[in-house]
């Protein structure tokens, strides 16, 4: 089972701003693929881009992620956050920010990293009472929260973290 996405924002006005991102979520044998960027194509604007990736049993998470910049676009300033989460090692998670900039004047900043739970906060928590399961819970959802959070509206906010929680519950 397979999903992909693929999207592209422009911002082509004086000043303009897009707080973009998501989180994408994968278990047993599934495959998501996404991909996504903004084009700058104006003067003065501005993009943050946070993306998470949590991986579990066989499945597959692949991210591109790229912010474009026009000649014209002077005073950008795009940044890119992506981070990739392995909940077990047969899992992948890949993640590829590109940046591609044609102006001079501009600030741009990306990066992308994968890894597993922190053993020291898994052993934080057991050591309190939390079992191993929920230590994992905790932490995985504390690692996507940074893409959620970001949401806006709350109700649409609520209805991710719904989705999220339910997910969570499947995979550990």
């Amino acid at each position: 089972m397979g999903s992909r996405i693929d999207a592209q924002l422009t911002l082509d006005g004086d000043a303009a701003f897009v707080d973009y991102g998501g989180a994408l979520l994968t278990r047993e044998q599934q495959r998501q693929e996404c991909a996504v960027a903004v084009r700058h194509a104006a003067l003065n604007g501005s993009s943050r881009q946070t993306w998470r990736a949590v991986a579990a049993d066989r499945s597959q998470a692949s991210l591109a992620a790229r912010v474009e910049v026009a000649r014209g676009a002077q005073k950008t300033d795009g940044e890119q956050s992506l981070r990739g989460l392995l909940l077990q090692r047969t899992a992948t998670v890949n993640l590829k920010p590109e940046l591609e900039i044609f102006a001079d004047d501009v600030k741009c900043a990306h990066g992308a990293t994968v890894g597993e739970l922190d053993s020291r906060a898994l052993f934080y928590l057991r050591s309190r009472g939390v079992s191993e399961a929920r230590a994992k819970a905790l932490l995985t959802t504390a690692f996507v929260a940074d893409a959620l959070d970001r949401i806006g509206d709350e109700a649409v906010r609520e209805a991710f973290a719904a989705d999220a929680d339910a997910w969570l519950e499947a995979a550990l």
